[in-house]
């Protein structure tokens, strides 16, 4: 377990970022799932902070210059990580985010926010899964002048993309753009936290946790 891993996962667990329902969940994949990540719970300034601070920590290490994050929830994510990362470490990094449909008028653009060129940029985002928007992110970063120094996600599945592959989307990512991706906690993480806890609840989901994990884990 990552450093803050630990208090991270009690503090989702204790806003309900993490679900778990009798019924289980469909995912986009197709897949049942016995839970569910839902960052926007992270919805008051002292969930965001949480949350963000860890974010701050990494765009510290890989020495960013500028956050960047996917829409639509990245968005706020980036700006709040760069708050954070001033507050915090003193650091002096700029936010930005992509529109859906570059503006021609005004500022104009895809970009809003910090300009990317010539800058070195961590991408942040709640989660990876197919990895079609974290292609995206890197393609429309480069095509600006960035250079991309990480990937940062909240929580990572650790499940394969794909059912006859073994890797999962964070793991195809790092093996196909060569940039190192960070999550603040795992899903082993989890099970970790909840065989700890040793309530009702975490009996309850514990054994639903562990048949998924076996079931579509990534090697």
């Amino acid at each position: 377990m990552i450093d803050g891993a630990e208090s991270f996962i009690r503090h989702a667990l204790s806003i309900g970022a993490f679900e778990f329902r009798p019924e289980s969940y469909l995912l986009n994949s197709g897949r049942i799932s016995p839970y569910f990540f839902n960052s926007a719970r992270f919805d008051t300034g002292e969930s965001l902070y949480v949350l963000s601070s860890p974010y701050a920590q990494i765009a510290k290490s890989q020495r960013a210059e500028v956050v960047y994050g996917p829409i639509y929830k990245g968005a706020s994510l980036a700006v709040a990580v760069s708050v954070v990362a001033h507050t915090k470490h003193g650091l002096k990094i700029g936010w930005a985010y992509n529109r859906k449909v570059p503006k021609d008028h005004a500022e104009g653009g895809l970009i809003v926010g910090a300009s990317l060129s010539g800058h070195r940029v961590l991408i942040v985002d709640d989660v990876m899964s197919t990895g079609k928007s974290s292609d995206e992110a890197v393609d429309t970063i480069r095509l600006e002048g960035g250079i991309v120094v990480g990937f940062a996600i909240a929580f990572d599945r650790e499940e394969r993309k794909s059912e006859d592959g073994e890797l999962s989307a964070l793991q195809e990512f790092q093996a196909k753009y060569l940039i190192p991706v960070f999550s603040i906690a795992t899903l082993t993480d989890l099970i970790s936290v909840l065989q700890a806890d040793q309530s009702p609840r975490a009996l309850d989901i514990l054994p639903k946790l562990r048949a998924y994990q076996e079931q579509y884990g990534a090697k």
